[in-house]
């Protein structure tokens, strides 16, 4: 269970429960702030000669078709993308914090009491 999903979880296990988040206020703020801050995977070529975009076949933009193959990591869309399309430059060239899970998703994590050490990311 990846850390984002583990924090979702304890959300809706509050909220449900009747516990002290108030699905009017904290639970949308919560999920408003993990909606913004959510990971955005980075590709590379495969290797492979795919030729049409499909079920696990993706058409990357400066990449071409490529598939999990060409999967390389994975950064936080709010902290370190450039829109929708790629890693923002800045990120690239000066990065001086953890690109996924964000500092955001660990600040969530340990006021909820979520050990986010002990989770995947």
């Amino acid at each position: 269970m990846t850390l984002d999903q583990k924090i979702r979880q304890w959300i809706d296990r509050m909220w449900q429960g009747g516990g002290y988040v108030s699905p009017t206020n904290s639970q949308a703020a919560l999920l408003a702030v993990l909606d913004l801050h959510n990971e955005f995977r980075i590709y590379g070529e495969c290797g492979h000669r795919h030729t049409e975009a499909g079920n696990d076949v993706l058409d990357v933009e400066n990449v071409g078709l490529t598939c999990e193959d060409g999967y390389q990591y994975s950064i936080c869309r709010s902290c370190c993308a450039d829109g929708d399309s790629s890693q923002a430059e800045q990120c690239v060239d000066t990065h001086e914090h953890p690109c996924w899970t964000c500092p955001t998703h660990h600040a969530i994590a340990s006021a909820l009491g979520i050990d986010a050490a002990a989770v995947s990311a």
